[in-house]
């Protein structure tokens, strides 16, 4: 016979739950010391590396490219290095299944990888010409996205090379005492200028940003309702040892969360608890406090719903980032209602987006503590040989 369990218990795994803060697309911040993670483990090093340390040019923009946020940390990408020229791929054997039906996370994800090589290069006196974007037609035959040709060019110094370094995704609640200024909004809408079919809006205070949050409550019900939850679940890594061994996925360590709940999550909480109905509440609870401490919400969309185009907009995702990592604010995806149709169609609605256009990365921002590095894994998986 199944016992139920106390109480006590089922409070604190929906708290661990909450903690986590789940967010569907993962990323990064600065190193944290406490909950058992080990700041030196070769799994954190490359948010340090800001030199080739003996590595080639190519192959040093390969690495800055892993820094760029993907679902769930899967850092689904390969890259083949050949001269002067970079072929990036979708490492499909890291998708998320149910979670990312359309690969549409996964795509977007690599954007910002792009988009990173494209910083780097600059930095080290490169112009990169983005050649072959091709996702369209051969994504799902082998993974194949686009390809960079590095020129030599001069050498770009702005706050885009050091905010690769910087850049995290923060689930934690912002400060609504500050709000975002007005000229961010703007630096952001101006970053989309070479991305034709690219969009970025935003969404006013008052009653549009009420309606956003049900559209975000009515979504994360739905995308924990299903398969979804059960991919997207095998990408938490339980303990430190886990994440940083295996060096992706998700987990509590890098979050905001007292050291109690993260020693809690590594000492009881097991596979099946993160199934439970009270982990799944737990990330409600945890949506509905974010929804009230978010002095600014953005969307990113594309005009058609293509690979191409999504690749596009993981680039204008990764500039977000980027712009206010080097301002000092701080970004959150919140993926639910672009991934469950039901809320995708909400979306629209409340952005004024044609029925053709694709919403794919709707975030909030705003000012916030600096939370803990995420794992990364070794360069060498990660090289097309």
């Amino acid at each position: 016979m199944t016992t139920e369990p106390m109480p006590s218990r089922r409070r604190f795994l929906r708290y661990a739950a909450g903690a986590a803060s789940l967010a569907v697309l993962g990323g990064a911040g600065a190193v944290g010391f406490a909950g058992g993670v080990h700041p030196n483990a070769a799994a954190y090093g490359y948010w340090r590396q800001k030199e080739k340390n003996g590595l080639s040019d190519p192959q040093y923009l390969a690495l800055c490219a892993t820094l760029a946020p993907s679902p769930h940390n899967t850092q689904p990408w390969k890259f083949g290095i050949a001269g002067d020229r970079i072929e990036i791929f979708a490492d499909l054997s890291r998708h998320l299944g149910t979670a990312d039906a359309e690969f549409r996370m996964m795509q977007t994800a690599i954007g910002s990888a792009l988009e990173n090589i494209d910083v780097a290069a600059g930095r080290l006196g490169y112009r990169a010409e983005v050649q072959d974007l091709d996702a369209d037609r051969r994504f799902a035959q082998d993974g194949y996205c686009a390809s960079v040709r590095l020129h030599r060019g001069q050498v770009v110094r702005d706050g885009s090379f050091d905010a690769l370094f910087t850049r995290q995704t923060t689930r934690t609640e912002y400060d609504m005492s500050q709000p975002v200024p007005a000229a961010l909004k703007t630096a952001l809408n101006q970053r989309t200028g070479d991305l034709p079919g690219i969009g970025l809006t935003w969404f006013p205070d008052g009653p549009l940003v009420t309606r956003l949050g049900n559209v975000l409550r009515g979504s994360v019900r739905g995308f924990l309702s299903d398969d979804r939850n059960r991919d997207g679940m095998k990408w938490f890594r339980i303990t430190p040892d886990q994440w940083e061994t295996r060096r992706d996925g998700i987990a509590v360590f890098n979050g905001d969360a007292p050291l109690l709940a993260k020693r809690y999550v590594e000492w009881f909480v097991h596979e099946q608890d993160l199934l439970s109905a009270q982990f799944k509440q737990g990330e409600i609870d945890t949506l509905d406090r974010l929804v009230s401490t978010t002095p600014a919400w953005g969307l990113i969309y594309a005009d058609r719903a293509t690979p191409n185009q999504r690749i596009q907009a993981g680039r204008l995702a990764e500039r977000v980032y980027l712009e206010a990592a080097a301002r000092g604010y701080a970004v959150q995806p919140l993926c639910y209602p672009t991934e469950f149709e039901p809320s995708r169609e909400g979306l629209r609605e409340l952005a004024g987006l044609a029925p053709a256009q694709d919403p794919l990365f709707l975030f909030r921002i705003g000012k916030s503590d600096y939370v803990a590095k995420s794992v990364r894994r070794d360069l060498k998986e990660v090289l097309l040989a």
